[in-house]
C-alpha cells in the first residue's frame, strides 16, 4: 500500500512540474469519452467517399460531422 501512495505523489509531482513549465496555466482533463473517441479517430480509416470534419476544432471532438458522397449509383 506505500508504494500505491508514491505513485500517486509522483503523479501529482510531474502534473505541477507540467503545470510550471506551462506558465501555470491549467490543463484540461479529458473524460473517459474524450479519450476514447481520440484514440478511435486516430485509427479511423475511411474510404475516400466518406470524410469527418471537426467545425468546432479539433479540441471538441464530440461535436463532429460525417460527410458520405457515394462514388457510383444512383445518387452519384
Amino acid at each position: 500500500m506505500g508504494a500505491m501512495i508514491r505513485l500517486f505523489k509522483v503523479k501529482e509531482k510531474q502534473r505541477e512540474l507540467a503545470e510550471n513549465a506551462n506558465g501555470g496555466s491549467h490543463i484540461k482533463k479529458q473524460s473517459a469519452g474524450e479519450l476514447r473517441l481520440h484514440k478511435d479517430i486516430s485509427e479511423l480509416n475511411l474510404p475516400k467517399s466518406c470524410s469527418i470534419s471537426f467545425p468546432n476544432g479539433k479540441d471538441d471532438l464530440m461535436n463532429f460531422e460525417v460527410s458520405i458522397r457515394p462514388d457510383e449509383g444512383y445518387y452519384l
